[in-house]
This record gives C-alpha cells, sequence and structure tokens, in this order.
C-alpha cells in the first residue's frame, strides 16, 4: 500500500495516544483489520461511513476489542452498558459516596450515560437491537 495508508495508520494511532486510549496494532494488523472488512474505500467521520470501533467504546485498540462498523455503530457502542453493570452502577450511586463523573470513570461510560441509568431511563442493551 501507497506511504498515505502508512500515514492514515500513524494518525489514527497518534490520535489514540492523545485520548489515553493504548494501542496494540502494528500497521499489518491494522490494515488486514480494513481490508478483509471490505470497507476501506468508505473510511470517514460522516453519516454512513466506516470507522474502527471499539467494543463498548472502551478498552485498547486490538484484533480482539475492535472492529469496524458504520459512525452509527460506533455512537451506539458509546452508550452501550456491558452486561451486570447497570446494577452495579445504580448500587455504587445508592452509598452516596460518588459523583455522576466518578462513576463514569469507573465504569469507562460518560456522565450522560451514568445519568440515564441511574434515572431510570437505560436499565439494558436491548434498546440497541
Amino acid at each position: 500500500m501507497s506511504r498515505t495508508t502508512r500515514r492514515l495508520y500513524a494518525d489514527q494511532k497518534h490520535h489514540a495516544k492523545e485520548r489515553g486510549i493504548d494501542w496494540l496494532l502494528n500497521y499489518e494488523l491494522w490494515l488486514e483489520m480494513w481490508l478483509e472488512s471490505g470497507k476501506w474505500e468508505q473510511r470517514g467521520k460522516r453519516k454512513g461511513e466506516y470507522q474502527m470501533c471499539r467494543y463498548y467504546d472502551t478498552g485498547p485498540y486490538s484484533v480482539v476489542n475492535c472492529y469496524i462498523g458504520t459512525v452509527e455503530e460506533n455512537q451506539k457502542d458509546r452508550h452501550k452498558i456491558p452486561d451486570g453493570q447497570t446494577g452495579e452502577i445504580i448500587s455504587y450511586w445508592l452509598t452516596g459516596h460518588f459523583t455522576q463523573y466518578q462513576l463514569g470513570e469507573m465504569f469507562g461510560l460518560d456522565q450522560s450515560s451514568i445519568s440515564k441509568i441511574i434515572n431510570g431511563k437505560r436499565r439494558s442493551n436491548e434498546i440497541y437491537t
């Protein structure tokens, strides 16, 4: 592939580092994931385009933790709650010792998702199906 392809890899790796996300993909693995997906030509940041996504938008960029999905899928994944965590989040909240931001840090979610959980607006991942 071209130097441009290597630049795209370096850019994505750099952006992950800036966001404090571990990067466990070498160039060859990264490119293989993209090429096997068949979505290389549809990469982008706009609706309907494809991105490298992390399950539940947590953990490192790695072969076992990433998939190629649409921008919309990536946005939904950001707000999914891993099985069993909803009750745990509510339990922590009810102690009165944690803010929504602290719980977000603990569980890898944003404050908005924590708020929806504790206010009963998001109880399971079924709303995503």
